[in-house]
């Protein structure tokens, strides 16, 4: 696609603009924001502006159009979450703040470049940076891609990947412990090593994400011409003993041609980062051991209806709604149908004074993943900024009145209790931007909820064919946003959940997916009809992770009874006054009785928030909810009914029918 390059002047602005170009993107304007006249630098949160005066150099150096604007606004919204939540209020973004200049000026670009459709962006760590720029390029006027390439990547891997890829990269502004103005006008090549030192020593950042310093880029390999900055001034910004402050006015450059330059330089000397890391790498070799089997193919089989009847109840901060379907089950229009099952969502909501705003996650099924492109088209009207996360799959349904129902977690936050989310939108290699109005994840009052992760490319949004990578990939993505508890939480774990499995009708993952899941937290799979999932992916995670302030160990345990004449094997992971778990509960003749463990099982599910009952798709799920009746009878948390196909639990032996048993999860 086309693209505008947001220009800084320093190196990861320009070294992301060579990914964009690595990724078959070309560069047809640049873009860049400075302090206003006879200003060197100001204070500003969103851009960097010491080197400001040499940006134009390297417009001219890459031969592209640039397009300037002053920074007039402020940073008035310094919050983690940029822009209205609620999307029945209208938004309060001051006109005055420093994103919206941006705004401004990427709408002046798009006017003289209306082919654009996506913007380069050098974001490495900053959150505060990538969300307002995300949120400037989703406006209607604009729809831009944002391409961040760099985000979350190692920094001391990616100074190094620089580099050696033949960028040459001045340090203009030093602002760090250990690093003086005799450091100004240095080459990072040079500087590396020193650089990695403070990183060994004061945990400085090597690439200067906590504003240790900033870069001037003279050469890189889209450069048609080599920058030499003839001319320059140091200035003493503040003079201290362990951390001083100063910056380079640059005052004059010239330039010199270059024979080798280019998208075919680019390829040459950079490369993509693996699609595996190491840890991809150890699952893909598991699933090489343990390949997937094949198996003779079957019959579609006639499935149940649903008939869902909504129920909501609150637990101390949680609120949890399920089996939510529109009232009218008449609806032509699949989007109408969409829209009247979220109103009844928030009517329900309400009625316990919480409202759109404090939901965690969604779970979206559909009767056919041919309703995904217009469920999008719906749900973006239903949510605004720092949306729930969401899971969207579809599950076997003969009805065609009902072709959605949701449930839903919500929290109400507190001031002790702070509402996060991880809202990506750009496209990188870290992991996958949402394809969808959703958030990676969400963690409010102890507990992380995450998006359902498939096995997709992060940089393409493809998911591959190759079944073994594409496993371990959706691992992988897994493993990545589960990552980010350690940036909101000191003390944490995995809450474990389930995994859909939707493959071809003639291959078995059972066995693989089992050598793949090697963890103590609960996992149940659950095995859906071909094509249940979005993009056809063949299998998708969704887990809870469990955040803390200190060591505390969960409690984790496999154990199994029998018990008024049912068979039950069970996994839990619990920690003070929350759980979560999977069991397989099957009839059973035999008559030895375990109370002690029947009992601390309906304890488990009678303190949860939220129970999915899986049962056989052939069948209405009243044997399935008389055996849950025979394993407690004390009040329970909503339900949601899970029609599937089978289901099992990692490690456990378990021979059962799917026609006579059932399976629980619950959170």
């Amino acid at each position: 696609m086309k693209i505008v390059g947001l220009l800084s002047g320093g190196k990861d602005s320009c070294f992301n603009l060579c990914h964009c170009v690595l990724n078959g993107h070309e560069i047809v304007a640049l873009a860049t924001l400075a302090p206003p006249q006879g200003k060197d630098e100001i204070d500003s949160y969103m851009y960097q502006t010491v080197g400001h005066d040499a940006v134009h150099a390297i417009a001219t150096a890459l031969d592209v159009p640039l397009y300037r604007a002053e920074i007039r606004g402020t940073a008035l919204n310094q919050g983690a979450v940029y822009g209205e939540r609620d999307p029945t209020k209208e938004c309060v973004s001051s006109l005055e703040d420093e994103t919206e200049d941006l705004y401004r000026l990427l709408l002046r670009v798009k006017e003289k470049h209306p082919d654009i459709e996506g913007v380069s962006v050098g974001a490495i760590l900053s959150n505060y940076q990538r969300v307002r720029v995300e949120h400037v390029c989703c406006r209607p006027d604009l729809r831009l891609a944002s391409l961040a390439y760099l985000w979350k990547r190692d920094q001391s891997e990616l100074l190094h990947e620089m580099n050696q890829a033949g960028m040459e990269v001045l340090m203009i502004k030093a602002a760090g412990i250990g690093l003086t103005q005799h450091d100004l006008g240095r080459p990072l090549t040079v500087l590396t090593p020193k650089l990695e030192e403070l990183h060994r020593l004061y945990g400085a950042h090597v690439c200067g994400e906590g504003g240790e310093y900033e870069t001037l880029c003279v050469d890189s390999p889209l450069f048609k011409r080599k920058i030499s900055v003839d001319e320059k001034e140091t200035v003493i910004h503040s003079d201290a003993a362990f951390a001083s402050v100063s910056y380079l006015r640059i005052l004059r450059t010239s330039f010199s041609d270059k024979e080798n330059y280019g998208p075919a330089v680019v390829s040459e000397r950079l490369k993509t980062p693996p699609l595996l890391d190491d840890t991809g790498e150890v699952f893909l070799e598991t699933l090489r051991t343990h390949p997937c089997q094949r198996k003779q193919a079957f019959p579609l089989e006639t499935y149940t209806t649903w008939k869902p009847t909504m129920s909501v109840s609150q637990k101390g901060p949680w609120i949890t709604a399920t089996e939510i379907s529109a009232e009218d089950l008449c609806q032509a229009d699949f989007e109408e149908e969409a829209r009247c099952a979220f109103r009844r969502l928030h009517n329900a909501l309400q009625e316990y004074g919480f409202n759109r705003t404090d939901i965690t996650h969604v779970n979206v099924y559909l009767a056919s993943q041919a309703y995904f492109a217009p469920l999008n088209q719906v749900y973006q009207h239903e949510f605004g900024a720092a949306p729930p996360s969401r899971v969207c799959v579809a599950l076997p349904n003969a009805s065609s009145s009902v072709r959605i129902k949701l449930d839903a977690v919500a929290c109400r936050s507190s001031s002790t209790q702070e509402r996060r989310s991880m809202h990506v939108q750009s496209c990188s290699y870290w992991a996958p931007a949402c394809i969808g109005p959703y958030s990676q994840a969400v963690c409010d009052h102890g507990r992380m909820f995450m998006a359902g992760q498939i096995g997709m490319v992060p940089s393409t949004l493809e998911v591959p064919q190759d079944v073994s990578t594409q496993l371990a990939l959706s691992l992988q993505n897994q493993h990545r946003v589960s990552a980010i508890r350690s940036e909101w939480s000191r003390y944490g774990w995995s809450e474990g959940g389930l995994c859909w499995l939707s493959p071809p009708n003639n291959m078995d993952l059972a066995s693989c997916m089992n050598a793949l899941w090697q963890y103590p937290s609960p996992m149940l799979f659950v095995h859906l009809p071909p094509e249940s999932l979005p993009k056809k992916a063949l299998c998708e995670w969704q887990l809870t992770e469990r955040t803390c302030d200190d060591e505390t160990e969960p409690c984790t345990k496999t154990a199994s009874f029998v018990s008024h004449g049912v068979s039950c094997t069970f996994r839990v992971c619990a920690s003070e006054s929350l759980s979560s778990g999977a069991a397989i509960i099957t009839p059973t003749r035999r008559d030895h009785e375990n109370s002690e463990l029947a009992s601390d099982l309906a304890h488990l599910l009678c303190g949860a928030i939220h129970l999915k009952l899986i049962h056989d798709a052939q069948h209405q799920p009243d044997a399935a909810l008389a055996l849950l009746q025979k394993v407690t009878t004390q009040r329970l948390p909503p339900i949601t009914l899970i029609p599937a196909l089978h289901w099992h639990m990692p490690g456990i032996q378990s021979s059962h029918d799917p026609s006579s048993s059932c399976a629980l999860v619950w959170l």
